[in-house]
């Protein structure tokens, strides 16, 4: 049961009691008044419970690092498969990224190629970026802190950290201000 729905349960069940004790008191009924206590009781519990449910902070769950991996690799595989039978280049060279701010530019936008499946795009295009960023400035990607597909980032060489998937996605929100060939450029220093 989510937050909300608990949240909401509570809070009918709160005012249940509340309806009770407001009949038990305005009736005289002995019966309701010798419930009174437990009715009460219950409440507190009630107040407990939500405090709770408020102060709960949701557990972040972990991607699987070898499913991730997996994940990467047809990833990889299949944008390189797309941009090269587009015809932008795909060879892992710092140049190839200016062929990606071209494919950004070409297919963004609400009838672009892009919006048709942007999840996975982006997702392949940012691998395809973290892919090039470590042939060129060497290192790994770190899988095993991952949160989400989006969050996956490579640490290069020099123990600098890169984030392509977000890369890429403000690239795709922002436009060329986000130029991923000048974020290749200036990550490597090349």
């Amino acid at each position: 049961m989510s937050n909300k729905a608990k949240i909401i349960t509570l809070s009918v069940i709160f005012v249940i009691c509340i309806g009770m004790i407001i009949y038990a008191i305005a009736s005289g009924d002995s019966s309701f008044k010798d419930a009174l206590p437990k009715i009460i009781i219950i409440m507190i519990g009630l107040v407990i419970s939500v405090i709770k449910v408020f102060n709960r902070s949701p557990a972040k769950s972990k991607l699987n690092p070898e499913a991730l991996s997996e994940d990467i690799a047809t990833a990889k595989a299949w944008i390189e498969e797309c941009l090269v039978s587009s015809g932008y280049r795909a060879d892992y060279t710092l140049d190839s990224l200016k062929d990606i701010d071209r494919f950004f530019d070409e297919h963004s936008g609400d009838d672009g190629i892009i919006a048709g499946n942007k999840g996975r795009i982006l997702f392949g295009i940012g691998v395809y970026v973290g892919e090039t960023m470590l042939a060129l400035c060497g290192g790994e990607w770190v899988l095993e802190d991952a949160e989400s597909e989006m969050h996956i980032k490579i640490k290069l060489s020099d123990d600098s950290v890169l984030f392509p998937v977000l890369r890429t996605m403000a690239r795709y929100q922002y436009g060329n201000s986000n130029s991923i060939y000048a974020y290749g450029k200036k990550s490597c220093k090349k």
